[in-house]
């Protein structure tokens, strides 16, 4: 189920990565109560059907009666009615406990699916300019460690209290961007994934060109990065770089005619694995969207990338 698929944005959001809609957090609260409430409704009926409804009792003052020498008491056969009925009560209150926590899965599920949009739009993209406008704070602070910032024991040797405070900060903020694109991630089980932007060229950057350069749709392939490797690193070269590549929450939509701008902007254009030095192998390459589904069909003609 979609609500299943995005608990971990759930969570996320609990921990304050990002804010929710009131709406959700509500069907989320309904469901854990139902939940609970059918776990509790398990347990007595399996504790019937185990012991009986005041059976064992029943059957102990039995015991101690013939032992005496003495008859049953008169009302056994109504204390057993009475256990009986109390056992079928138990089976009834599990089967009506388990059908209301399905039904709360499904009323979460549509509530879910009903703000996937506004999820994106007024959670996820406003934590993540919050995100991004801190990381910016601290590029001045800690741009001394360069590349080496994501190197802790260089970290803790080379720089005093109030730099070793930075970084642990970006710490954080690095765990809040992670969480921002993971909660998006999740969320396509709800959207749809992009019809065409299938390698996930636009889904970080809005200017995925600026991004990765000259090789931008062959990235999966040449795995050039203009960014350093670690996370560190990495967050604040977003940060700095914020205005040029644009990073940005798309819904998988608004990602697809991103490129299909670009592509109608652009047409066919020679890429290489060199990037703009030109150097590498060109070979033919065709841009094929699904059938009648071409956001550019008149720019459905052959492009040069290299292999």
């Amino acid at each position: 189920m979609a609500f299943r698929a995005i608990l971990p944005l759930v969570e996320a959001a609990e921990s304050g990565a990002f804010t929710l809609p009131p709406a959700i957090t509500s069907a989320l609260a309904v469901e854990r109560r139902a939940a609970q409430f059918a776990s509790q409704a398990y347990t007595t009926r399996v504790r019937a059907q185990e012991h009986g409804t005041g059976i064992d009792e029943i059957a102990t003052e039995v015991l101690d009666a013939l032992a005496r020498g003495a008859e049953p008491g008169s009302d056994v056969e109504q204390r057993l009615e009475d256990a009986e009925r109390d056992r079928r009560l138990a089976d009834l209150r599990s089967e009506v406990a388990t059908a209301a926590q399905r039904r709360a899965v499904d009323r979460a599920d549509t509530v879910v699916a009903g703000l996937a949009d506004e999820i994106v739009h007024e959670h996820l993209a406003p934590a993540l300019a919050e995100t991004i406008e801190a990381a910016k704070k601290l590029v001045g602070i800690v741009s001394k460690f360069g590349g080496d910032v994501d190197d802790s024991g260089h970290v803790v040797r080379h720089g005093d209290a109030k730099l070793i405070a930075a970084v642990r900060e970006l710490d954080g903020l690095v765990t809040r961007y992670n969480a921002i694109r993971r909660a998006r991630q999740h969320l396509l089980a709800v959207l749809g994934q992009p019809a065409f932007d299938s390698d996930g060229s636009f889904a970080e950057f809005q200017r995925a060109v600026e991004a990765y350069g000259a090789a931008w749709n062959v990235r999966h392939q040449t795995r050039e990065r203009e960014w350093p490797a670690g996370p560190r690193a990495r967050l604040l070269w977003i940060a700095e770089h914020a205005e040029r590549v644009k990073p940005w929450v798309p819904t998988p939509a608004e990602q697809d005619a991103e490129l299909a701008a670009h592509l109608r902007a652009t047409g066919p254009q020679l890429i290489t694995r060199g990037g703009e030095s030109g150097i590498g192998q060109a070979t033919p390459w065709y841009w094929q969207p699904p059938f009648n589904t071409d956001p550019a069909p008149e720019r459905r003609r052959p492009a040069l990338v290299v292999r």
